[in-house]
C-alpha cells in the first residue's frame, strides 16, 4: 500500500452505515448489541454483520428523512 492510499482507507473505515440488528451481536471491544437495536457502524463491520445475516440495512429512502 502507497502512503497516498492510507489517508483514503482511514477515511472509508470511519463511514459509519446505519444498521438494524436482527441479532444479539457483540463489537470488537466486548460490548454487547442487542437484537433490534438501530445503531451506525463502521462500514466494514456493518457489511460483515449483513454478510452473516445479523443485521440489515436501516436507510431512509430517498425522499425521505430520518
Amino acid at each position: 500500500m502507497t502512503e497516498q492510499n492510507k489517508p483514503a482507507d482511514a477515511a472509508k473505515d470511519k463511514k459509519l452505515i446505519p444498521v438494524k440488528l436482527t441479532r444479539d451481536v457483540w463489537d470488537e471491544e466486548g460490548n454487547r448489541l442487542p437484537k433490534g437495536g438501530e445503531i451506525d457502524l463502521p462500514l466494514d463491520f456493518a457489511k460483515q454483520l449483513i454478510e452473516e445475516g445479523k443485521a440489515k440495512r436501516n436507510d431512509p429512502l430517498p425522499g425521505d428523512s430520518k
